[in-house]
C-alpha cells in the first residue's frame, strides 16, 4: 500500500489534481518547476507518486514538499497502478494525469478545467 507523505487542507477541494508518477526521470524538478510557473488563477494541487522511484528522483521530489504532496510507493506500480495510487489521495474535481517529462505550458490548467466544465 502506498504511504502518504502530505497532509493536505481539509477546508475546500481545488479544482484539479495533477498526478505525476515519478520512476527514473531526473527531469521531474524542471516537470515541477514548469508545472508551478503555470499557475493562472485555477486552483489546484499535485500529488508526485514515487513508484519505485530511484533515491534521486525521490531527493528531487522532496525538494519541492513545500508545494507538492507526496505518495510513496516502494514497488513500481506501472503508470496505470501509479496513477492510481496517486489519485487515490487527492481532492479535485477535475483529475490530471501528467507523465514526468512533461513541461507544463502557461495557461494549459485553466484550459483544461475551462473546457470540462463547458462540456458538463
Amino acid at each position: 500500500m502506498p504511504k502518504v507523505d502530505a497532509t493536505r487542507d481539509q477546508r475546500s477541494a481545488p479544482c484539479a489534481s495533477v498526478v505525476i508518477p515519478a520512476y527514473r526521470n531526473p527531469g521531474l524538478g524542471e516537470c515541477l518547476d514548469a508545472l508551478a510557473d503555470a499557475d493562472e488563477g485555477v486552483s489546484f494541487d499535485v500529488t508526485v507518486l514515487l513508484n519505485g522511484a530511484s533515491a534521486e528522483v525521490a531527493r528531487i521530489a522532496r525538494s519541492h514538499a513545500s508545494h507538492v504532496a507526496i505518495v510513496e510507493s516502494p514497488v513500481n506500480l506501472g503508470v496505470s497502478g501509479g496513477f492510481n495510487a496517486g489519485f487515490a489521495a487527492t481532492r479535485g474535481e477535475y483529475l490530471v494525469q501528467l507523465q514526468d517529462d512533461v513541461l507544463v505550458e502557461p495557461g494549459a490548467t485553466s484550459c483544461g478545467t475551462t473546457a470540462s466544465r463547458s462540456a458538463a
